[in-house]
C-alpha cells in the first residue's frame, strides 16, 4: 500500500494530515518482502530495493533528505544481492553481498 491522498476528508481540520488514505501501489510489482518503519517503507523486488516515505536524515538511501510519496528504486543497490534489510524510526539498513564474493570450490 502507498499513500495517494495526503489528508482525509471528514476528519477535523487539525487532524486530517494524520490520517492518510491507503492506496494500491502500481509502480512496483512482484514484491518479495516489505518492511515498515515508523514513517517510511522498504520493499524488495526482482529489480532491487525500493524506499518511500519520510526521508529525513537520508534514511531512504536515495542520496537526499527529501520525502518520497511513491516507491523509488535505490540506485546504489541496483543489481546487488540483498541478503536482508530492515528499517526503524530513524534509519534503514541492508546487508548486501559485495562482488567478487564467490564461494570457493575445493
Amino acid at each position: 500500500m502507498g499513500l495517494r491522498a495526503r489528508e482525509r476528508v471528514g476528519v477535523p481540520d487539525n487532524l486530517r494530515h494524520y490520517f492518510p488514505v491507503p492506496s494500491e501501489l502500481v509502480s512496483i510489482s512482484h514484491v518479495q518482502r516489505v518492511v515498515c518503519g515508523k514513517n517510511h517503507t522498504l520493499a524488495l523486488t526482482e529489480e532491487g530495493l525500493w524506499s518511500w516515505g519520510n526521508g529525513s536524515g537520508g534514511k531512504l538511501g536515495l542520496g537526499s533528505h527529501s520525502d518520497h510519496i511513491y516507491p523509488t528504486l535505490i540506485e546504489e543497490l541496483k543489481g546487488r544481492l540483498i541478503l536482508d534489510f530492515d528499517c526503524s524510526t530513524w534509519n534503514s539498513a541492508a546487508v548486501v553481498v559485495d562482488p567478487p564474493l564467490t564461494p570457493k570450490v575445493n
